[in-house]
């Protein structure tokens, strides 16, 4: 069976690409990582995944390519073809400082478009972008349950009933 698959959909290139370089350094052996800059395309891939019933972990859709018709479709198909993947906006670092952008955020969340918001990552190592990704991973993984679940018993120390 083929790796869980990450997606990158944005219509800027250079920074889909960077995002892309980003995810294949930290994930590239553990999930494939692919990037489109056509929504419509990204679409049609996912539904190809879907019928072959193949893994989507975390889809990151640029924010200009959500606010087409296509790109809005797409984040809803993307519940709808794999509904155990994340979903997320890849938003501008200083996206709260403008309102519009701000608001159409808060709508995407508000309306259950998306999942998440994430800032594209800085151009030198952004932890803060992979810290992100990893919560997104680690929430898809343990939805699925496909990793060891740790459990917590609280008890005074050393009593009988904590050991």
């Amino acid at each position: 069976m083929p790796l869980p698959l990450l997606l990158v959909v944005d219509d800027d290139g250079d920074a889909v690409a960077h995002v892309e370089a980003q995810l294949l350094q930290r994930y590239g052996t553990e999930y494939r990582v692919e990037s489109l800059g056509d929504p419509a395309q990204a679409l049609r891939q996912l539904s190809d995944l879907a019928k072959r019933g193949e893994e989507v972990a975390l889809v990151l859709v640029g924010l200009g390519v959500s606010d087409a018709a296509t790109g809005g479709e797409l984040l809803e198909q993307v519940r709808q073809l794999h509904p155990e993947a994340k979903r997320a906006l890849l938003v501008a670092p200083d996206a709260w400082a403008d309102t519009p952008t701000a608001q159409a955020i808060l709508d995407a969340m508000a309306v259950g478009r998306i999942d998440y918001y994430v800032a594209r990552p800085a151009p030198s190592r952004d932890e803060v972008f992979h810290e992100a990704i990893a919560s997104f991973l680690l929430e898809w993984a343990t939805d699925r349950q496909v990793m060891p679940h740790t459990v917590h018993i609280v008890g005074e120390e050393w009593s009988g009933e904590g050991l």
